[in-house]
């Protein structure tokens, strides 16, 4: 039993890094379930037995990344003490995850995450100036002015703002995880 488990997970795990690259790099409507099956290297019936719709390959997606980076940045702050170090590994992890981060981008903005954010954390770069192959979306950076207007705009249509269901941790929730 335990065997069987270890390879859905392995192949989940495969499913859910075909569909970061996959998302990462195409609109949800561009990106097709057979390029992330086959990414994977499974048939398309494969990645319905684990994921009900390529909208739930998407949302298990955001919450697949998010956990990863939380994990990690926990690890950094945990194993290391100098701050130096610890922001100099924090940009490598950045670089060496492009498409998991053009993902949780991407996640922030398009889901209620953003609520969830303390209020008094600055989100900073949400469109940016560097390489084209480095920004979440290239097309971002074209026109700041009208996306950053665009965002705000769908967020006053939810009625949504940073920090609206912000809840503390507290020091129990790292004890548990």
């Amino acid at each position: 039993m335990a065997e069987s488990e270890n390879k859905a997970d392995l192949k989940r795990y495969r499913i859910l890094e075909a569909a970061t690259e996959i998302f990462s790099t195409k609109d949800y409507h561009e990106a097709k379930v057979e390029e992330i099956a086959k990414k994977a290297g499974v048939g398309k019936g494969t990645i319905y037995q684990y994921f009900p719709s390529k909208q739930a390959i998407l949302d298990n997606l955001y919450l697949y990344r998010r956990n990863q980076y939380l994990d990690e940045v926990r690890e950094l702050l945990l194993a290391k003490e100098n701050v130096a170090d610890i922001l100099a590994d924090l940009i490598s992890f950045h670089v060496d995850n492009v498409h998991a981060m053009r993902i949780l981008l991407r996640s922030l903005v398009a889901n209620d995450d953003i609520e969830h954010m303390p209020p008094d954390v600055i989100i900073h770069r949400i469109t940016g100036d560097g390489p084209k192959h480095l920004l979440a979306a290239p097309d971002w950076s074209r026109n700041k002015k009208q996306v950053l207007n665009h965002i705000h705009h769908c967020m006053k249509l939810r009625n949504a703002w940073q920090g609206r269901c912000y809840v503390p941790l507290t020091n129990d929730y790292y004890d548990r995880n």
